[in-house]
């Protein structure tokens, strides 16, 4: 999905090295490419949008609140969107929608409702840069399980943040130099966890939190504004006939609101519980046939096509497969490095 960027350059303004952090994600997104740029505040955004939601330039972002004072660029979903419109227009009689994106509703909600807030009642996965005109701040956020990737780095004096680490590879401040210590903890885990990341100098944003920092105070602050043993509340008393029932029930709820796209929707089913129960509510929740896609391959000792073939009879859904063999694995061995940002062990990279 969506790829965005900036920096906070505190030094002098390099326009040849921005517009080359931004062509470095336009692979994420090919619909429209957007930029800001405030010499006088010393910031500078970028974005690469993925169509999802609303099709039309109405969603193209760097986007504004409804004031003019909040900037945002953001990748990701929120599946609740449309009840936190539902919430603006019963709290503050808000109705000034210029399109129906997601990326709409959360700049305005913003505005309204504050960060914090915000952020709580918004479920979905996401993260994003937020630049306030008015207090010459800029926030950078991500959503409560960290489903979405969000780096930072300081060098050179300017503050650098992206939704991936291949702009920072085109800023000639960062040397992208290997940090010993995110290595040992990628052979010990087998992936590299927040905040650190395979490159010195380069972080990640932990999940749940979001970060501040302005043109008058560069010292990072840090704020966590949800957690998941604060919010999970267990009856005891539950039959298993009962907790069946509820886990069901959450399941397709979940399921249905993640439907919501203006573009096709599809499953990977790999024929495994989980992907199984997803497809299954899918199918059960939309009128026409899914496409469910599941990857074969030409070894019969890791294919398990049968298994998804199976489950897509049994649901009803156009189903499509496609054979991967010893070429094809190679092939994607050249391209690991251009596709993913760290290294990490699980082979399921390669299909």
């Amino acid at each position: 999905m969506c790829g965005f960027g900036g920096m906070f350059f505190f030094n002098k303004f390099n326009k040849e090295e921005f517009y080359k952090m931004s062509k470095s994600l336009n692979f994420r997104g090919p619909d429209s490419n957007g930029q800001f740029i405030d010499l006088e505040s010393s910031i500078c955004l970028f974005h690469n949008r993925l169509s999802i939601l609303d099709l039309s330039d109405a969603g193209n972002q760097p986007m504004s609140s409804f004031s003019k004072r909040f900037l945002i660029v953001y990748n990701g979903e929120i599946y609740n969107h449309k009840n936190i419109r539902k919430i603006l227009k019963d709290k503050y009689n808000f109705d000034k929608w210029i399109g129906h994106s997601d990326t709409e509703t959360l700049v305005n909600s913003i505005e309204l409702n504050g960060i914090k807030d915000t952020l709580n009642i918004c479920e979905g996965f996401f993260s994003f840069a937020l630049w306030d005109k008015k207090n010459r701040e800029l926030i950078i956020a991500r959503d409560k399980i960290g489903e979405k990737p969000l780096y930072f780095g300081f060098n050179n004096s300017s503050f650098y943040f992206g939704s991936d680490l291949f702009p920072f590879k085109h800023s000639k401040n960062f040397k992208t130099e290997i940090d010993n210590n995110s290595l040992k903890l990628y052979f010990k885990l087998n992936y590299i966890p927040a905040p650190f990341t395979i490159y010195k100098g380069i972080k990640k944003l932990l999940p749940s939190h979001y970060m501040k920092i302005s043109l008058n105070n560069r010292n990072p602050k840090f704020v966590k504004y949800w957690d998941l043993n604060n919010n999970t509340k267990i009856n005891k008393n539950y039959s298993e006939k009962d907790l069946e029932k509820i886990i069901y029930s959450k399941l397709e709820k979940n399921v249905k609101k993640q439907l919501l796209s203006d573009v096709p929707v599809g499953s990977f089913l790999s024929g495994g519980l989980d992907s199984s129960i997803v497809s299954y509510f899918m199918q059960k929740n939309s009128i026409d046939k899914i496409k469910t896609f599941n990857i074969a391959f030409d070894n019969s000792n890791y294919d398990e096509s049968n298994f998804a073939s199976k489950i897509a009879r049994h649901i009803g859904s156009d189903h499509n497969t496609i054979v991967v063999g010893n070429n094809d694995f190679e092939d994607a061995i050249l391209n690991i490095n251009n596709i993913f940002s760290e290294p990490f062990s699980d082979s399921s990279q390669l299909n």
